[in-house]
């Protein structure tokens, strides 16, 4: 088919390297390449790193820890349908992210002399904002499992060598950096 001037009803005729050609000069489809490095390049980022921040979030919080496992590996128990409509109502014009946009802008306008509009942005629509509003949801269905692996290879260091970090005065950072990731490097 990539050959040939497809016609689905068998009218099809040969003509080579034609829709090759006419591909590879397209601007259309070298901007669709683009967008799709720039959305597997943000996938890789994200993706990766997320999980890995919210195990080491999840580690530190002292209460709640439950709670904040259960909200974030609920997608993965979710069917994808559901994810995707919920998300989406998310971006609607009367979505859960105009209307804390517009609560911030509220209280903003209790100022005396301001008078900022509300925003009803339609955020699916919106060129600049599309990608991000696709990843998002994205990287929030393949989280949870992710950090449930995490969660178990952090549970393998032992707590010895952060209470001698503690005793040496080593921030949070030192202990991530100096004491985390290379006992975990190899699952990195």
């Amino acid at each position: 088919m990539a050959f040939q001037n497809y016609n689905v009803r068998g009218f099809s005729e040969f003509i080579g390297m034609e829709n090759f050609a006419n591909v590879l000069f397209d601007d259309e489809f070298w901007y669709a390449m683009w967008v799709s490095l720039i959305y597997a390049f943000g996938f890789m980022l994200f993706g990766f790193t997320a999980p890995i921040a919210l195990a080491f979030l999840l580690t530190e919080v002292p209460k709640g820890k439950v709670l904040f496992r259960v909200i974030y590996y609920l997608p993965a128990i979710l069917s994808g349908v559901l994810v995707i409509f919920l998300w989406k109502s998310f971006y609607g014009p009367n979505g859960m992210i105009n209307e804390v946009a517009n609560l911030f802008i509220n209280l903003v306008n209790l100022i005396p002399g301001l008078d900022i509009a509300t925003v009803n942005i339609r955020w699916l629509e919106e060129p600049n904002f599309a990608l991000l509003c696709i990843l998002l949801p994205v990287i929030w269905a393949g989280m949870g499992p992710g950090c449930l692996i995490y969660l178990a290879a952090l549970k393998t260091i032992p707590e010895d060598i952060y209470e001698a970090a503690d005793i040496d005065g080593a921030g949070i950072w030192h202990k991530i950096f100096y004491i985390t990731l290379p006992s975990i490097k190899s699952l990195l």
